[in-house]
């Protein structure tokens, strides 16, 4: 049996964090409620190059696809956080409920929000990246939801 490696810290950032996600280039990660864009170029000292104001809620998953960020907040439901100046992440769109966004993926047409509702029931929601629900909630019977932002241009924050 081959032996396994071994993982040693490098860097912090300190706080405590439950989500990150990676495009290839910068980390996505939280410290709070705060979304913070990190650059790992120098393992030893992972750089601060961005963060947001503090969110509805803290996040508990999340999934970058190009300029935007996905965020899945528990009870808090989900944002959308656009990326595109990584020194400047700004939120641009969010959906409320009392439900509980407890996972999120990307694919090139849409983000899938898995989660419950209030009574138990496990679903998962789809968001296209243009800010609409073309699917509702899947599966079941369709749910609209109201987002801020959900008309907008979801790749830039000065298009709401």
């Amino acid at each position: 049996m081959a032996e396994r490696p071994i993982f040693e810290p490098t860097g912090s950032l300190g706080g405590t964090t439950q989500a990150v996600a990676f495009d290839g280039t910068l980390v996505y990660t939280h410290i709070g409620k705060r979304i913070v864009v990190v650059d790992p170029s120098d393992p030893a000292a992972p750089r601060v190059v961005g963060q947001t104001e503090p969110l509805f809620a803290e996040p508990v998953s999340l999934a970058v696809d190009g300029s935007r960020l996905y965020v899945a907040m528990g009870e808090g439901g989900f944002e959308v956080v656009w990326v595109g100046d990584p020194a400047n992440p700004q939120p641009v769109g969010i959906a409320q409920w009392y439900d509980h966004a407890a996972a999120v993926a990307v694919s090139p047409q849409a983000a899938l929000f898995a989660g419950h509702m209030a009574g138990g029931e496990e679903t998962v929601w789809l968001f296209s990246h243009d800010g609409t629900f073309p699917g509702d909630r899947l599966p079941g019977q369709s749910h609209s939801r109201q987002v801020r932002g959900g008309g907008g241009d979801m790749h830039d924050p000065s298009q709401p």
